[in-house]
């Protein structure tokens, strides 16, 4: 009834239907009047600051663990700025190529368990020959490239904190010809079935020659695409970070100003409020004879005396959370409901 009344009566008519005990106060009225809105105003203008602040920790904490991962990330291996986009190109080619050649290598094996196992006689079957198919070609493929990455760390990067082992590159060197030959005499069975006869044609030497080749295409393929993803990852990593970061900084300071824009406009309207008050008030103690209120000295007197105390009250509170309210909606001490206090006017 109340906002139906704000807009139906008029203005002095509805302040003396819902204000009528300040009226009657002769001689603190309207500094009553005035000191129940700055209640109201402080309460209204809390509750945005702690929803505020609230978020700004939340955002200080995202900071300080994104702050703290970027001096970790700053210790490990990173891209140049004008190599970033070649790299990322380059990265982009490897893998595709490697799939290339996976999926490539993984055909040829295979049409080989096709030769030993009977033709698929349905999807299902061809589909789990295939992906078995695609495992073992993945595994010949990471014992190349670790072949080469025990060779390089030990003959090619030296420097490098990481270093090499000379039994695991004896290990993996005598696995790489284990596989190879294994992959000689089943290419060669495979290029019987393809050629007939001996398997010593062209077409079969070729496929024979390209069964053995392929792993170690894939090996060095898999070796470069490792040795720049890692700093390649840490470098975009790192990007996001600084992205992330000034996304907080910024957010951080429209937060404070939202803040003080807030508390700013409240007051203007709040003030407005009061001055209206005053003005009606000394209008009905002239129109019924009664002395008009002393208000020198008193917050209410003028606007930048009422922003000043508004301020000062306000940082009292914020440096004291306790006197803040809790939660949003909350009923006030008085007995008010803060999101009528706002729309109270």
């Amino acid at each position: 009834m109340k906002r139906f009344y704000y807009w139906l009566l008029p203005r002095y008519w509805w302040f003396m239907l819902y204000y009528k005990q300040w009226f009657r106060n002769n001689t603190n009225g309207i500094k009553g009047f005035a000191e129940q809105y700055l209640s109201h105003l402080l309460e209204e203008t809390l509750l945005k600051s702690k929803i505020l602040r609230q978020l700004n920790e939340r955002l200080k904490d995202r900071k300080q663990r994104l702050e703290q991962e970027k001096i970790t990330r700053q210790q490990l291996a990173t891209i140049a700025a004008d190599e970033y986009d070649t790299t990322r190109r380059k990265l982009t080619k490897e893998r595709l190529y490697l799939f290339l050649i996976l999926f490539g290598e993984s055909y040829l094996t295979y049409i080989l368990m096709q030769i030993f196992t009977g033709r698929t006689q349905n999807i299902i079957d061809g589909t789990l020959k295939f992906a078995l198919a695609f495992i073992i070609t993945a595994i010949i493929i990471v014992i190349v490239e670790e072949l080469i990455r025990q060779f390089m760390l030990l003959f090619v990067h030296k420097d490098e904190k990481k270093k090499g082992s000379i039994p695991a590159l004896v290990l993996f060197f005598l696995l790489t010809l284990a596989v190879e030959y294994m992959t000689y005499n089943f290419a060669q069975v495979r290029a019987r079935d393809f050629e007939g006869g001996a398997g010593d044609g062209a077409a079969g030497m070729a496929l024979t020659l390209l069964s053995m080749l392929l792993p170690f295409a894939g090996g060095w393929l898999a070796y470069s695409f490792a040795k720049d993803f890692g700093p390649y990852r840490n470098t975009k990593r790192l990007r996001s970070i600084e992205k992330e970061l000034s996304k907080i900084e910024q957010q951080l300071k429209s937060n404070k100003e939202e803040e003080e824009h807030y508390f700013l406009m409240r007051c203007s309207d709040r003030y407005a409020v009061i001055h209206e008050m005053i003005i009606y008030k000394c209008n009905y103690d002239n129109k019924h004879g009664f002395p008009e209120e002393n208000l020198q000295g008193h917050f209410c007197e003028t606007r930048e005396a009422f922003l000043n105390k508004a301020r000062e009250e306000y940082q009292k509170r914020i440096q004291s959370p306790g006197l803040i309210p809790e939660v949003l909606g909350k009923a006030s001490s008085n007995g008010v409901h803060p999101k009528a206090l706002i729309s109270n006017v």
